[in-house]
Order: C-alpha cells, then structure tokens, then sequence
C-alpha cells in the first residue's frame, strides 16, 4: 500500500493531463481493481482556467479618498480637511513610511519616477482644498518655494478614533537643508529608496517619493491600476490561466478583450503573442466616466461564458478559434472590482435590469437553462442545501430577497453554462459545483457595509456546526429599496455576491492592499485548477447499488509549488461527502 500512495504522488507530482484523457494511456496500476471505480487520474487537468477581471472605471474612481466614509475615524478637533491628509485616516493620503514605486511594466521595468508637473493641481472633499501646490516641488518651475504638508495622528481613542494631529511639511527645491530632519519622520525599513543615507531620507528623496505617489497612488483609479498592475506580474503567474478584461462604463455591453493566454510569447498566433503587454496597456488606459452599473457588468460576464462557439471562453484557442474539442473541465472566475454601491438605468434608478428569483436561497425555477444537475459519479443528483449542517461541505448564504447582485452571482454559478458538456468540473473546498459555471469575486475599494467579516464568520461556523439560531442570519437588507450614496444594503449586497458566487470578498483600502487581493485571486484561481488532477471513489464491496461509506479519493496539485496529496472523504449513501474532514491523506502515510 505504502508502494502504492508513494507511486500516485510521484506521478501527481509530475503528471496533470488533460481532462479529456482516457484510461488506457495511464500506469498499469491505476487500473487495480477493487481500489477504484475509476481510474485515480482518468478526469486530470492541466487545463488553464479562465479569469475575467471586471473593472469599476466609474467617476467616483477620481477620488483622493478611501474608504467612501472618513466620519467614523477621526473627531474634533481634528478638522475634515485634515482628516483628509492623515494616512491612517484617509489610506490614500501621503505616507513616509511608504515606499511609491513607479508603475510596472508587462515585461517588469518600471515607469520613470515622475517629474512631470500640472500648472494647478488642488484635490477637494466639501470644498477643502487639499494638498495644493504639490506639483511645484519640481526643481524646474519657477516660484517652487512652496512647500508640501501632511498630517500624522499623535492621540487616538481605544476605538482607533483619530483626535489629535501633527503637521508635517516638506521644504521646496530651494530649502537649504539636505536631510530630513528630527522634527519629521524616521526612515522606514519599507523606504528602501532612501539610498543617500542609512538612517534617513534626503530632502530630495522625499520630494520624489511624494511625486511618485501623486502620478501612480492619490487617486482610487491610480492606486487602483499601479496595484493590479504590481499583483500581475508576478511570473509565476505567466501562462497558468487565460484572461479577459472588461471595464465597467462604454465599450456597449461587449467584453473589451476575451480570454486568452496569459503569456507574451512569440510562439504562439500572431494574435496572441503580445497578450500580457495588451492587458497592461489597457488597464493602464482606464479614466474614470460614468455611473457604476456593477449589476449588469457581472451579467455581462456570465454571458461571456454562454459564449459555446470556437472563438469562445471555453475553446481551445480563444479569439481566433479553434476545431478542437472543447475541454469540459475548464473552470472559469470572474473578480468584480468596484469602489462603491452599484447603480445605472433601470427601474427607481437603480441597476435591477433581470429579475430571476431568490436564486441564493434555492429558488432556482427562473434562472435561464437551469436544469437539475446530476453527478455522472454514482449518478447522485445535486441538491442545494440552505439549511445549517454538520456534514455541510459548503456554506448557503440565503436571503428573502429576489432579483440582488447575489442572486445574479448565483446564477451564473448553478447554471450550467455549457449543458453540452460532460459534467466533470472537480469540486473544491467551499464550492460543490461539478457542471460548468462561473465562480465568482468581489473587491470593494473603500466600501463599508452592515455585515462584517465577523458576523460572516460566525455565521460559517454556525452554518457548518449544524448551529440555526439567531446568529444564523446575516442581515443583508434590501438593496432595491436605497438608490445614491450611503445605500449600506447595495454594499451588502455587493458583499454577499462574493460568497454566494462560491468566491470570496475583500475589503481594501490602499494600494497594498489591492494588490494582495488580487493576488489571493489569481492563486485560487491557478490552485483550484491545480485540484483537478482527479478524483476516484472506493468500491469495496464491488457493489454499485450505494455509496454508503465508501471513499472519495481527491488528488490535488498545487501548480505553483508543484506539491501534491491526496485525501479520502466519507461519502453517504447520496453521495455526499460526511463532514469536511478527510478520512486519510497520503502525505501522512508515506515512511520516511
């Protein structure tokens, strides 16, 4: 046995085929019966995953302020106009501690630091004029005497409420003074740019950081675009999946670019040879117009993937097509970025233009070709359960309310999107989902809403705890009923359509924080379609009559640290897997 577990980690380790792929072409012991109803790496995959990454380019993304809401962390006396230039207030606002590296190129070069210069440049909230003069700390102008202040917090209360603020300012061009002095900040071990001294920025040194963070960080847009910009380029990310990108305003309801790959590479078509320095390209084009119609823009995503024709999501050469086979394990995300409540045109003004039911919590009779899904593995038809349990392997987020952004997210998640298919999508922790549907993201930029992620977590471990009390619901509200700012329920709802899409939400502030999100993004995106490698069920008894206590073998493989193991689950006699702890691994069994 031991022979046995450390053979299929070696070949796990160095084999993920293609889900298309048939018995015969694997190793002789694969096929042992009774060990398997099917061959252990017969559904494996090396398929790429689809990403469409879906941007906010609406007007509010020219502000120099996040999150939306700066009230609840500063108090008087400390001013709004202040507020606006502390850091630990607004997350925008110029940091010293900071480093502001110069946007990246596709290829990894960084754009020049800036020293470009705007005869005005004057960022307002309520009419405060904020940071003005900042552009003159360029050497060349005349009149660049004008010297640049900011504000650190010095007195917060235990809630982290800001009451007291220092100002700090930064000398002109033609100060005399080299080094930054007593009085101001001290070095970072983040201001690796301070190179001059080891202890301190130069004067000099500090102008440019500040320069940089005005051209690439001080607005939602800028920090926005240099940070997916930074999350991107990581190479290990380079050929692992295909991307298409979409912005939010213009454009008609059409995907400004499908899926393709991830790569620059001159091998490939004339097409898509240059594909990561034309997503940079775009991205980095983007400017602000428009309201925010998030609603129709997931729509818009989840009916890209309806898209079954060979130029198509799910073709083996997107764009410019392709008559080979479509692979029916492909998986495909979608990751909604968006610095606000949503809204648009459509009925009260809000962005509501389809109404199919309270698909979260079950009511799927609406959805467009939806149809009972039925798991071609012991022919166990899936049945969505909202209801708490302790051998839930995934968690519900129901509400009562039809027609949300959740309820659009669910259903581009339990329709089928290409019922032509083989239904051999492998489920992963969290989504049970073995059809072809879209997994869905939400990254809020400056957006507060009611529910928090902890109520979010304690209603997990309710809901997996078997728990139905009163910390059982998580209070949504009802996103139809508020249309302008401070439409709390249209965030919430914003929220719930990362979970309920079978993704995940992130709150993010900053730059950095961007970043890491999408970071975490396009890993789960690249592991999960590293889980593909394939999946066997136990026989026994050599009896195909139930699936009582059998065992579900999931292989996973993790194509960025190309590590492997395979796990066991407990099935019950429906199929479903007992719990969501794994009755065996073979990592834990291999001698030493």
């Amino acid at each position: 046995m031991n022979y046995f577990i450390s053979t299929a980690l070696q070949v796990l380790g160095r084999t993920l085929l293609a889900c298309a792929l048939l018995a015969p072409a694997l190793p002789a012991w694969a096929q042992v019966s009774p060990f398997s109803r099917t061959p252990l790496l017969s559904a494996g995959s090396s398929v790429k995953p689809n990403l469409l990454l879906l941007l906010d380019n609406s007007g509010s993304m020219q502000e120099a302020f996040a999150p939306n809401n700066l009230a609840p962390f500063y108090s008087a006396p400390v001013t709004a106009a202040q507020a606006l230039r502390t850091p630990s207030i607004n997350r925008l606002a110029y940091n010293p501690s900071v480093f502001y590296e110069p946007r990246s190129n596709a290829d990894g070069t960084l754009q020049p630091a800036t020293t470009e210069v705007l005869a005005t440049n004057t960022i307002s909230f309520n009419s405060v004029p904020v940071y003005t003069g900042l552009d003159r700390l360029a050497a060349s102008l005349p009149n660049n005497n004008v010297t640049f202040t900011f504000n650190l917090c010095t007195t917060s209360t235990a809630a982290g409420v800001c009451t007291a603020v220092n100002t700090l300012t930064v000398p002109p061009p033609t100060s005399s003074t080299t080094f930054v002095t007593s009085t101001y900040v001290a070095k970072a071990i983040e201001r690796t740019d301070c190179t001059t001294d080891a202890t301190r920025c130069s004067w000099a040194e500090e102008r440019q950081n500040i320069r940089n963070w005005k051209r690439y960080y001080s607005t939602k847009m800028d920090a926005t675009k240099t940070a997916i910009g930074k999350a991107f380029l990581d190479p290990k990310y380079d050929n692992k999946f295909r991307l298409g990108f979409f912005k939010m305003n213009a454009n008609g309801g059409n995907a400004d670019r499908g899926v393709r790959p991830f790569v620059n590479d001159a091998t490939l078509p004339s097409a898509n040879r240059t594909e990561k320095a034309d997503f940079y390209s775009w991205l980095y084009q983007q400017t602000p117009l428009g309201g925010t119609p998030a609603n129709t823009l997931l729509r818009r995503a989840g009916n890209y993937y309806l898209n079954d024709t060979n130029t198509g999501p799910w073709s083996a050469i997107p764009i410019i097509g392709s008559t080979d086979a479509h692979l029916s394990c492909r998986r495909s995300n979608a990751v909604l970025f968006s610095d606000g409540e949503y809204n648009g045109s459509s009925t009260n003004g809000t962005d509501f233009a389809t109404d199919w039911g309270n698909v979260d919590n079950g009511v799927f009779g609406s959805v467009p070709g939806y149809a009972i899904h039925v798991n071609p593995i012991g022919s166990v038809t899936f049945i969505f359960n909202n209801i708490p349990s302790r051998t839930a392997s995934y968690v519900a987020y129901p509400d009562n309310i039809s027609g949300t952004m959740a309820d659009a997210a669910a259903a581009y998640w339990i329709r089928d999107l290409r019922p032509d298919l083989k239904d051999d999508v492998q489920p992963v922790d969290g989504n049970p989902a073995f059809w072809q549907h879209m997994t869905t993201y939400t990254i809020g930029l400056g957006v507060k809403g009611s529910v928090t992620p902890d109520q979010i977590a304690q209603f997990n471990n309710d809901f997996t705890a078997g728990v139905s009390t009163s910390t059982f619901s998580l209070a949504w509200g009802d996103p139809r009923v508020l249309d302008g700012p401070g439409a709390v329920p249209r965030i919430n709802d914003f929220i719930h359509a990362g979970y309920s899409g079978r993704g995940q939400f992130y709150s993010v502030n900053n730059s950095s924080q961007v970043r890491d999100a999408f970071d975490d993004v396009i890993s789960r995106t690249i592991q999960q379609a590293g889980a593909d490698a394939g999946v066997a069920v136990s026989d026994t008894n050599n009896d195909l009559s139930t699936l009582a206590g059998e065992l579900k073998y999931v292989p996973s493989y993790s194509l960025l640290e190309s590590t492997g193991d395979i796990k066991a689950y407990t099935l019950s006699a429906n199929g479903n897997v007992s719990g969501t702890v794994p009755a065996w691994y073979a990592s834990r069994n291999i001698p030493d």
